[in-house]
C-alpha cells in the first residue's frame, strides 16, 4: 500500500484584492507517493475562488493544514485521481516495459 505526502510548494497572492492584503489566488501543491522503496511526485496548480471578506484568513495565519484543506476541497475527485496516477507510476518504475541500452561503437 502506498502512502501519500502532500505539501504546499508556493502560493501566489494578490497584493491587495478589494482591501484584502496577500489574499491567496493560486496554490502550487505537490504529492509524493511511496511504497517504502520507490517514490514518485506530481505537482499541480490549484486556482482558488476569489477571496471575500467574510471568510478571509490573513496570510500569516494560513497554515499548511488550512491551505491543504482548501486544495483538497477545490480538487474534489481529482485528489484520488492524482494519487491513482502516482500509484501507476510506481508500478511502471518497478516493472518497466522498456529499458535504455547504449550501443557499443
Amino acid at each position: 500500500m502506498n502512502t501519500y505526502t502532500w505539501s504546499i510548494d508556493l502560493t501566489e497572492c494578490f497584493v491587495d484584492k478589494d482591501g484584502l492584503e496577500k489574499a491567496i489566488k493560486n496554490i502550487y501543491v505537490s504529492c509524493v507517493a511511496t511504497n517504502g522503496t520507490t517514490y514518485t511526485k506530481e505537482t499541480t496548480l490549484i486556482e482558488l475562488d476569489q477571496p471575500n471578506a467574510a471568510s478571509f484568513i490573513p496570510f500569516p495565519s494560513v497554515t499548511q493544514t488550512i491551505a491543504l484543506g482548501w486544495v483538497w476541497d477545490k480538487m474534489g475527485a481529482e485528489k484520488l485521481a492524482l494519487q491513482g496516477r502516482l500509484d501507476n507510476l510506481i508500478i511502471q518504475i518497478e516493472n518497466p516495459e522498456t529499458i535504455f541500452i547504449p550501443l557499443e561503437l
